[in-house]
């Protein structure tokens, strides 16, 4: 990252901790505005609803100049030539607007990022189509490790972490056309493993860039599983198409087998161990991969109800562990809370609020019934006097 973003980064997450310590009543009002007026921001920020309306326009905006631009140059500069200059001056764009106009969570410089990532992939995209006697396999890798590539240098150089996890799933999707790729899957993400953990906590790095590292590792965890999971051993999810693939060998599947109940446990563990909340989701969620593998080999049970039973078995642990949390001192025990810490309330009933608003449709009315003939006798008045006969 640039070295002024990188800086506003840094200011901005002490910002965001004051106001977090500031709604759990841990500061007073005058140390959180000591605390804002001691970093300030010198970005051009707005809210969550007007970044994605921004976005929405900005995204708008460069279809439309992209289009015409096709359509009046393309004869010219061609679909490589015209999508290659395009990006390029994204990019070019993308410099001004995060340096000289200072612009972060503004829904504009994010727009005009992702035209001008996705501009400069179909460029070379388009570029190696014309690429004769290579067979489509070897091209299809190339395009997705040189998009990984891009994405990899987009979220290092603007601190976008959804990039980094782009980056993560395109490079094991483009080994995966390669010959020895479950290989691959296995050695990069053990290799990445120690120098991608430290960076998801290393001061050195700015917090964008360290949530960078958490996607690129969870992009590594699950593809490592992928790997090591025995059903995908056995149907051959993974590897070279181009050459017959034997059957997996009694030792290959007996430490497949083995591996695919143990991961998910030492990930877990992990997670109790280092009190990183991502590796406890991702256990968690290894677990419920594991159990169904195991389903696909030991039928106990239909599919639903396997995981119908799994879901009330997860929800009945969340309550036990919440009553046993809450239940220690400071409602805390060894280092983990039940309690919501510096989670924004705001972002939790706006995820409730839209969570109700699907289940709150309103129904079809029923059209109106006509008024039929109602014989109730005759009515007279008159003088003030009413009276029926």
């Amino acid at each position: 990252m640039r070295a002024d973003a990188a800086r506003a980064d840094r200011m901005q997450s002490v910002r965001e901790a004051a106001a977090g310590w500031l709604r759990l009543g841990w500061i007073d009002n005058a140390t959180g505005q000591a605390i804002a007026d001691a970093y300030p921001d010198d970005r051009v920020r707005v809210g969550v609803t007007f970044r994605i309306l921004f976005f929405i326009l900005t995204m708008c905006a460069l279809m439309g100049a992209l289009a015409i631009s096709f359509l009046l140059l393309r004869h010219t500069l061609g679909e490589s030539g015209l999508a290659l200059i395009a990006g390029l001056g994204c990019v070019c764009l993308m410099e001004y607007l995060v340096g000289p106009l200072k612009r972060r969570q503004g829904g504009i410089e994010a727009a005009v990022s992702v035209f001008a990532v996705g501009l400069v992939i179909f460029a070379v995209a388009a570029l190696d189509q014309y690429s004769w006697g290579v067979s489509s396999r070897y091209k299809l890798a190339f395009e997705l490790l040189w998009a990984a590539l891009l994405c990899l240098a987009a979220s290092w150089r603007w601190g976008y972490w959804p990039y980094s996890a782009a980056a993560g799933f395109l490079f094991f999707m483009g080994t995966g056309e390669l010959p020895f790729a479950r290989l691959y899957w296995i050695l990069v993400p053990t290799l990445l493993f120690g120098w991608l953990s430290v960076g998801c906590d290393s001061p050195r790095l700015p917090p964008a860039l360290r949530k960078s590292s958490t996607a690129l590792l969870t992009a590594c965890i699950l593809a490592f599983y992928a790997a090591i999971n025995i059903f995908s051993l056995d149907n051959h999810l993974i590897g070279f198409y181009g050459f017959s693939t034997p059957a997996p060998g009694l030792v290959a599947r007996l430490a497949s087998i083995t591996m695919s109940a143990a991961v998910p446990v030492v990930v877990l563990l992990l997670g109790i161990r280092t009190r990183r909340r991502l590796f406890l989701d991702l256990g968690f969620l290894l677990g419920i991969a594991s159990l169904i593998t195991l389903r696909q080999y030991v039928h106990l049970a239909p599919l639903w109800s396997v995981m119908v039973t799994g879901g009330f078995a997860l929800l009945a642990l969340g309550v036990i562990l919440n009553r046993i949390l809450g239940g220690g001192n400071g409602k805390q025990r060894h280092g983990f809370t039940a309690g919501q810490l510096l989670e924004n309330p705001k972002q939790l009933r706006a995820i409730e609020l839209l969570a109700s608003m699907t289940t709150l449709t309103p129904g079809a009315k029923a059209p109106p019934e006509k008024p039929g003939f109602q014989g109730e006798g005759g009515k007279f008045g008159g003088g003030g006097a009413s009276g029926e006969f």
